[in-house]
């Protein structure tokens, strides 16, 4: 793939997301349905206002699984315009497309489809395209005890981030070992094999969101016991909260090298919460007993440091310190917000960081300045529209791209559909509520709102309205028997939300707005289709904005950095996306030496 088609792929890819902006660049909650104080006048939002008349007649009568079936392009209904297929399938061909440039590659990465570089283990999927790590093993007794007093999907996180990373280990460790007994290794093209699976590529608008991990064999850890074994990196834990991943790791190790292999921490855990450090601490020796090992501290060390791109130099300095100036993994799971942007500028500067293996999460958290990160992609963007950013780049933008996976919605009941269709409505009413009474406007504070937001959470029509909970084990649902209920919910329990003294007439203002209200719900389900098709588009941007900012070879001070050059990067999808969303896990490694 030439540089020219990179330009003309980035260059089709913003113009689209230029163009249906409306589609995603909004807020359900506040933008669908605008008021303002008492004024009769309504402000529909612009996502309504765009949405051509073609698409909005088929989207509010199309059932869910008519869109379901539309969404993963197997449709064969007539019911669809033309340019909303046009629409769907672009959606899906620029994500595949872009998909290509972010598969896991070696420096050369324009001939990565060549695909010679990967770790054992890992399958290049052209259903998803991208490389999938196959599902680990089942754990021990010992590990499943552990495992259990987590959430499913914290525990399938962490086997598969702990196969992952004692995978890559070794890879360093056979490649080391090959070269002190004279053979000539090349460890992107020989350690890391790359084994190609035989799908049968269906359906082109496929991507890694939309299809399962694949499950073709178990990923087999071909480790062995060996006493002068020597740990090839530190690894440096990001965000470790109450050090689970952490632990795990360490005992994985301990497990296979014995108790008296490690004399020195080879795992350093950062949190910046004073409190889950504490709690960290604790577990350390807590765990000891769990995994019947001597002490985990002889593996782990923590840290309390609040990770910021403010304070990078010191954090380079503390680590200097605990790991002798050797050289380390930086390790994160699911980092929010900036601080995965911190963590790619720390490995940037820092010649010490050799790995780099980044779950990132929370999208909608960065600062918005902050993003695109690339030099490339941000020209890219102020090529297609001098405001490019202002326009398309929002919380709301970066909150679909981190929303749960399409696989999700996919598999959606018409019970789920209109469990989120009723809980939506009725935040969009009340919010209406309380604009008229004076409780929610622009003046009031951000900390006020966001008490409110708590307590209006705290009280949900599908748990605590008896009716709208009886009517949902019916097929009786639809927009006139759900709506006074909401109406009436609101009524009982406004004074729990706020400080209410006066009563609210249903005369007063329901009446004037039930259409409004009538017509967002029946497009309710169909403007979620279409982010559903939006949402892998957009995730896709994101992670090629991240990778490209290391690609481009370019140091913070941004001068050329010869030494920084990479034997491989890219990303690896490691999760299920159905179980856990952000799939997609990092993995750059600087030019090896260890």
């Amino acid at each position: 793939m030439s540089s020219n088609a990179l330009n003309e792929l980035i260059h089709d890819v913003l113009m689209f997301i230029l163009e249906y902006n409306w589609i995603y660049n909004f807020q359900w909650i506040g933008d669908l349905f605008k008021i303002e104080g008492n004024s009769p006048n309504v402000r529909m939002s612009s996502v309504l206002d765009k949405l051509p008349t073609s698409w909005k007649d088929v989207l509010q009568t199309a059932s869910l699984q008519e869109l379901q079936m539309f969404v993963a392009g197997t449709s064969n209904s007539s019911q669809w315009p033309n340019d909303l297929l046009h629409f769907s399938l672009k959606c899906r061909q620029m994500t595949r497309l872009l998909s290509q440039y972010i598969i896991f590659a070696s420096n050369n990465y324009h001939h990565h489809h060549q695909q010679q570089q990967l770790i054992p283990g890992c399958y290049f999927n052209p259903r998803s395209m991208c490389t999938d790590l196959i599902e680990c093993i089942q754990a021990s007794q010992i590990e499943r005890n552990y495992l259990l007093k987590m959430p499913k999907k914290k525990s399938y996180e962490l086997k598969q981030l702990s196969t992952l990373i004692q995978t890559i280990l070794l890879s360093i460790v056979n490649n080391n070992n090959k070269n002190q007994n004279g053979d000539s290794v090349n460890l992107s093209h020989d350690a890391f094999n790359f084994k190609e699976l035989d799908v049968n590529n269906k359906h082109i608008g496929d991507n890694f969101q939309t299809v399962p991990l694949i499950s073709k064999e178990s990923l087999q850890n071909n480790g062995v016991k060996d006493p002068n074994y020597k740990f090839p990196l530190t690894i440096v834990d990001i965000g470790s909260g109450l050090g689970y991943l952490s632990n795990y790791i360490a005992y994985s190790f301990i497990k296979m090298y014995g108790d008296d292999s490690f004399t020195k921490p080879k795992i350093i855990s950062i949190e910046c919460n004073e409190s889950l450090h504490l709690k960290a601490l604790t577990n350390l020796t807590h765990f000891d007993s769990v995994f019947q090992v001597k002490s985990l501290n002889s593996m782990v060390e923590r840290l309390l440091f609040r990770v910021e791109s403010s304070n990078l130099d010191l954090l380079q300095t503390k680590l200097s310190h605990l790991i002798a100036d050797r050289n380390y993994l930086l390790l994160g799971l699911h980092c929010c917000g900036d601080l995965s942007q911190s963590m790619i500028e720390l490995f940037h500067k820092d010649c010490s960081a050799q790995i780099i293996l980044l779950v990132g999460c929370c999208y909608h958290k960065m600062t918005l300045d902050r993003f695109p990160m690339s030099v490339y992609l941000r020209k890219n963007m102020l090529n297609c529209d001098i405001a490019f950013i202002e326009k398309c780049i929002s919380t709301a933008t970066l909150r679909l791209a981190c929303q749960h996976s399409p696989l999700t919605w996919l598999n959606w009941t018409e019970v789920d559909a209109n469990k989120h269709r009723i809980r939506l409505l009725a935040r969009i009413i009340l919010d209406m509520i309380l604009i008229k009474c004076d409780y929610l406007s622009s003046t009031v504070g951000q900390q006020q709102q966001r008490q409110q937001h708590i307590l209006c959470k705290r009280f949900d029509p599908i748990q605590h309205c008896v009716t709208i909970k009886n009517l949902l084990t019916t097929s009786d649902i639809h927009f006139d028997n759900i709506y006074p209920h909401i109406i009436t919910f609101w009524e009982e329990h406004l004074s729990d939300i706020v400080d209410c003294s006066r009563p609210i007439s249903k005369d007063l203002f329901f009446t004037d707005y039930r259409d409004y209200f009538k017509h967002i719900w029946n497009l309710i389900p169909g403007l979620l289709a279409l982010q559903q098709l939006f949402q892998p588009l957009l995730e896709t941007l994101i992670l090629f904005d991240r990778l490209w900012c290391l690609r481009e070879q370019i140091n913070i001070n941004g001068e050329s950095a010869e030494e920084y050059s990479y034997q491989y990067s890219g990303y690896i999808r490691i999760f299920d996306p159905k179980i856990s969303p952000r799939c997609m896990a990092l993995l750059v490694c600087k030019k090896l030496n260890v």
